[in-house]
C-alpha cells in the first residue's frame, strides 16, 4: 500500500469542533469550503461522463466518478476535508483536464469540417484566451496539436528543445511561517500560518495574499521548503503553498511573486 493510501485511511487528525447544524453529520465549519469544492468536482466528473456517452471512454470515466465519490464520502464523514482537497489536486484535476482537452480537440475538428472558414465573419472577442472562453480553450487545444507536430519534426533535426519542468514539493505539516501585516499606517502585526492553523487564520492569510498579489479565489494548502532561483543568500526557505486558477504555486512573500510547482507523488 502506497504512502498516499496509508495516509488516506490512517488516523483522524484533530480539527475544529464547530459544527453546522442541519447538514449530514453536523459538518465542522472549517470543512465546508473543501466539501463544496469536492462536490463541484464530482459534478464535473458526472458531466464529463455525459459528454463521453457512446464512446469507449465512458466506462473508465464512470468508474473514476464512483471511486471518487466513495473517497469523498469516506473523508467527509471523518472530517478530513483538507486531505480530500489534496486528493483532488493530485488526481481529479489532472483527470478532468486531460479528458476535457481530448473532447474539445475532437469538437474543434468536427466544427472545422462542418463550417467553412470565413475570416470576415469572425467576431472579435475580448481576451480570447481567457480560461472560461470556449473558443480560447479550443485554440489552446489546437496549439497543442501543432506543437506536437513541430516537436516530431524537430526530433529529425539537430536542434535541441528546452524542457520546462515544474519542481516537485512536499508539504511540511508541523512548522509555521510568520508574516507581517499592516493593520493601519502606524500599526503592523505579525501573524502565523501553517498546515495546522485553524480556518480563521487561513482565511486571514488568504485575504492577505489576495491583497498583496492582487489575485482572488485562492486556497491555502500548507507550507513547503524550496530554494528560490537567483536569491543571493542561496538558502532554502519555508514558504506557503496556494491553489489558484487550477494550479499550485509557492509564494515568495518577500518579492510578492508566485512560482508554479506540483505535488510530489510516491512512484513506488
Amino acid at each position: 500500500m502506497s504512502g498516499f493510501w496509508r495516509s488516506l485511511f490512517g488516523s483522524k487528525k484533530a480539527g475544529s469542533n464547530r459544527k453546522v447544524v442541519g447538514l449530514p453529520g453536523n459538518i465542522p465549519v472549517n470543512e465546508l469550503p473543501y466539501i463544496q469544492e469536492s462536490n463541484r468536482r464530482l459534478q464535473a466528473l458526472k458531466l464529463l461522463g455525459t459528454q463521453y456517452k457512446n464512446t469507449p471512454h465512458l466506462r473508465q470515466i464512470e468508474q473514476v466518478y464512483h471511486k471518487t465519490r466513495r473517497i469523498h464520502t469516506y473523508l467527509v464523514e471523518r472530517g478530513r476535508g483538507h486531505e480530500l482537497e489534496l486528493f483532488h489536486l493530485q488526481h481529479t484535476d489532472h483527470f478532468l483536464n486531460t479528458f476535457t482537452v481530448i473532447m474539445n480537440v475532437h469538437q474543434l475538428h468536427h466544427d472545422v469540417q462542418q463550417e467553412p472558414v470565413v475570416a470576415e465573419a469572425r467576431r472579435t472577442i475580448a481576451n480570447p484566451f481567457k480560461r472560461d472562453n470556449k473558443n480560447g480553450h479550443n485554440h489552446r487545444a489546437l496549439n497543442r496539436i501543432v506543437s506536437q507536430q513541430v516537436f516530431e519534426d524537430t526530433k529529425q533535426s539537430i536542434s535541441s528543445v528546452p524542457k520546462l519542468g515544474l519542481p516537485e514539493i512536499a508539504l511540511n505539516t508541523y512548522s509555521r511561517i510568520v508574516y507581517l501585516k499592516v493593520e493601519t499606517p502606524d500599526v503592523q502585526r505579525t501573524h502565523e500560518i501553517g498546515y495546522t492553523s485553524d480556518q480563521e487564520e487561513k482565511d486571514a492569510f488568504i485575504k492577505y495574499v489576495s491583497e498583496k498579489l492582487g489575485i482572488h479565489h485562492i486556497s491555502y494548502i500548507g507550507n513547503t521548503m524550496v530554494l528560490f532561483p537567483g536569491h543571493s543568500h542561496n538558502m532554502a526557505e519555508l514558504v506557503p503553498v496556494i491553489h489558484w486558477n487550477g494550479s499550485l504555486y509557492v509564494v515568495c512573500l518577500e518579492e510578492a511573486r508566485l512560482y508554479p510547482v506540483r505535488m510530489f507523488r510516491n512512484r513506488n
